[in-house]
């Protein structure tokens, strides 16, 4: 039998912990990294059984895009609009009393315009103005150098610089487009070609419209009352305000921290910066929303709705496309009198069926108000029925609904907004057609 262990002073056992606490850190630092890799490497394998794999290049992508609608609604990157309202006091949006709104930097860009027709230049111009709401502001930037391409191979444009004016404003509709064309014409802007691209937010923005019991007629309630409306002072529009300012400040916050810190090159990272900055523009949206409802609540509905349209929710939308109709017809009588050559243009978007498959990429980006939604099923077969109407009357009118429906590629930012690929598919087709009504 052996002897007892001598056991030290006091009789307690030797403690041993003070040896294992090294190996258990080395253990650690050997464990996690090892378990970070795998499931980096997990998860790329996951997508790329399962998807078209991890893009760090789509992450940034999808963060620089969420930050620009964070900063207005317009969703582009780069160029000159929109600008920041945390920078520039060149964003903040003003009443305007022929078109409902606009930008004080639109404002500005439109009296250097003013400056620029009246300047007589030493080389021939053609001069493209295109009118519509933020799809097409986003065109005129973005298919830009395509129309100038397919313009430019036509002999009639050899020596010929083409420009383009962007007239597009986010949320603008009709009767807005012909407001702001005869505004144009009156101070003295009269271009060689005029594109009205446009249609959902004829339908779009007038079923909302309705919803807050405003007439379909009406520039978008959302825009307009936010301007004009009586209630801003109250506690409750107020605290609404500091939640939308305090959310759009810590998703530009956010959207700069993770893409300069290349959170992209993970793919955890990536994702879950994409999911947060998402959740951040929603909360964004629906605050904004709020901030609506409580405006509306503390104004003369009369005042600035005007008289609501009586019957189901469905006539609003036909109302907006009766005035679509009759203002387009009115656009082309002004260019007409002019002898300026016009061009009408029926936007795609996203939910129209049959207009694009939907890639899974663009279901998530793709998510829509309920409203929009029923706009656009109800309103856009009404809008392609009644721009073929007014082709027989001889209005040059192109039906680019379906100019994705052979398209598998993502092409859409969210709902009704397309990227640069979509802008170059467009003006490609709007350029061959603009060739034709060109003398």
């Amino acid at each position: 039998m052996s002897a007892p262990e001598e056991l030290p002073p006091h009789g307690r056992a030797p403690d041993r912990s003070g040896r294992r606490w090294p190996k258990l850190v080395l253990l650690q630092l050997v464990v996690w990294p090892l378990a970070i890799v795998l499931g980096e490497l997990g998860l790329r394998g996951v997508r790329a059984v399962f998807g078209d794999g991890y893009s760090a290049d789509a992450v940034r992508t999808a963060l620089g895009d969420l930050q620009a609608r964070n900063r207005e609604f317009t969703p582009k990157t780069g160029g000159d609009l929109p600008w920041n309202p945390a920078e520039s006091e060149r964003a903040e949006r003003v009443a305007h009393p022929y078109v409902g709104y606009e930008a004080l930097g639109g404002l500005e860009v439109l009296e250097d315009q003013r400056a620029d027709f009246r300047t007589t230049s030493t080389h021939r111009e053609f001069r493209l103005a295109i009118f519509g709401g933020s799809v097409a502001e986003i065109f005129a930037q973005s298919g830009e150098a395509t129309l100038r391409r397919v313009l430019g191979a036509d002999p009639r444009f050899r020596g010929v610089d083409v420009r383009i004016l962007g007239f597009g404003r986010g949320g603008y509709r009709q009767p807005q487009h012909q407001a702001f064309l005869a505004y144009l014409f009156a101070l003295g802007l009269e271009p060689d070609a005029v594109l009205c691209l446009d249609g959902f937010n004829e339908v779009a923005l007038g079923r909302q419209n309705a919803r807050f019991g405003t007439h379909a007629s009406f520039p978008s309630i959302p825009h307009w009352s936010q301007l004009v409306a009586r209630g801003a002072e109250q506690p409750e529009a107020i605290a609404i305000a500091a939640r939308i300012r305090g959310t759009q400040a810590e998703l530009e916050e956010f959207t700069t921290w993770a893409l300069d810190r290349e959170l992209a090159r993970s793919a955890w990272l990536g994702e879950w910066a994409v999911r947060r900055a998402a959740a951040l523009r929603r909360e964004t949206l629906e605050a904004s929303d709020a901030y609506t409802q409580v405006l509306r609540a503390n104004e003369s509905r009369l005042a600035l709705g005007g008289p609501m349209i009586r019957g189901d929710l469905e006539l609003p939308v036909q109302t907006s496309v009766a005035i679509w109709k009759e203002a387009s017809r009115n656009m082309r009588a002004m260019c007409t009198a002019r002898h300026v050559p016009y061009l009408h243009v029926l936007q795609p978007t996203l939910h129209d069926d049959g207009a694009k498959p939907i890639h899974p990429e663009e279901v998530e980006k793709g998510a829509i108000d309920t409203d929009w939604l029923e706009g656009v099923r109800t309103g856009y077969p009404l809008l392609r029925a009644a721009g073929a109407e007014l082709e027989q009357e001889g209005e040059r009118f192109v039906d680019a609904s379906r100019i994705f429906a052979n398209v598998a590629e993502p092409l859409y930012l969210d709902s009704c907004h397309f990227g640069q690929r979509g802008n170059e598919l467009l003006a490609e087709e709007i350029a061959a057609r603009l060739l034709e009504v060109l003398p």
